[in-house]
This record gives structure tokens, sequence and C-alpha cells, in this order.
């Protein structure tokens, strides 16, 4: 027979298990488009998708998420390679623990997570991150271009950030009622017991 523990147990590994396996899908398409981007795109020349808002440009971005730091020297590689290991190895650990509750924010950090292993992958296979989504207004205005990885981290911490704002405290108020309510029923369970 199997136990409630191990019910829940169970269901919690595949909980798991299809976050991180939408989580590695979401790195395979990084890495699929930035495959398609090398491999059709010149670098620095704009291809228009859609005028005047978006264009596919090949960009080597040295830097973090959008540019950030990128003129920095060269010494910002091997801070970002750490900041994305520790990511890569930490946020699965972190995403294990967490209840059935919390899916949102294991879903957010899942994401975070797969954006920064696929621009990982690239700072280790070429030094730089491949980018190539531009979106712009004409001539006049450029937002920095980007990749499939930098927008799932970009989503995943504004999940990341609503979770914390509007679900967090009211599902632990949730959770310790939920436990109060159980509490004497435990009790009044293990006396039976001892009589």
């Amino acid at each position: 027979m199997i136990t409630e523990a191990e019910r829940k147990s169970g269901a919690q590994k595949r909980r798991f298990f299809l976050i991180m396996a939408g989580a590695a899908v979401l790195i395979g398409l990084d890495q699929y488009t930035k495959a398609l981007a090398l491999a059709h795109l010149q670098y620095g020349v704009p291809v228009p998708v859609f005028e005047p808002w978006l264009n596919w440009t090949l960009v080597y971005n040295y830097g973090a998420a959008f540019s950030f730091l990128s003129q920095a020297g060269g010494m910002q590689h091997w801070l970002f390679v750490a900041i994305a290991a520790a990511a890569a190895l930490l946020l699965p650990v972190w995403i294990r623990k967490l209840d059935q509750h919390r899916w949102l924010l294991a879903v957010a950090l899942a994401m975070i997570w797969s954006g920064a292993t696929g621009n990982l992958i690239d700072r280790l296979r070429y030094r730089y991150v491949v980018d190539f989504v531009h979106v712009h207004w004409k001539d006049v205005w450029n937002y920095p271009v980007f990749n499939v990885a930098d927008s799932a981290i970009t989503i995943g911490a504004i999940m990341l950030i609503c979770y914390e704002l509007f679900f967090a405290k009211k599902l632990e108020a949730k959770l310790a009622e939920s436990q109060a309510d159980t509490a004497p029923s435990d009790q009044n369970s293990a006396q039976t017991h001892k009589d």
C-alpha cells in the first residue's frame, strides 16, 4: 500500500520532471534558433521581418542580457560564466524542493534556469552569446538585440516578481491556516492510538 508521503513524493518528482522537461525544450529552441542565425545571417546585417518593428540582426554579445557590460573588456566573461554555472547547478535543486502549491514559482525559476543555461552554453562554446532578435521603431528607437534565452530569463523574472507581489503572502497564509486546521485532528488521532 502506498503511503500519503510516498504519493506526494511521486507527484512532486513528476512535477519536477515536467517543469524541467519544458525548460529543456526552451534550451533546445534557444540553441536551434541561434544555430539558424549563425548559419543564415551575416554579422550586423539586418534582415527585415516585420518592418518597421522587427529585424533579424546577428550580433555577438560579450556582456549579459541585452548587452549589459558588453564593453567591459573581457573579464566579465568569467564572471558571467560563474553566475550562469551557479544558476544552472542551484536552481534545479531549489525547484525540486518546492511543493505543489508553489508551481508558479517553480515555472518562473525553470524559465530563468533555461535562459541562463542557454546563454552559458554559448559562453562556453564561443566566449560570447549569439543574439539576433532586434526590436526597433524605424531608426528612432532600438531595443538591445536579444535571443530566446534572454526572453526566457525576462519572462521568468517577471513571473517571479508577480509571484512575490501577488501570490506568496496569500499562499503562505493559506498553507498556515490549512496546517492549523489539520493539526488538532492529527493530535486527536495520536491520542486515540495511545488509548
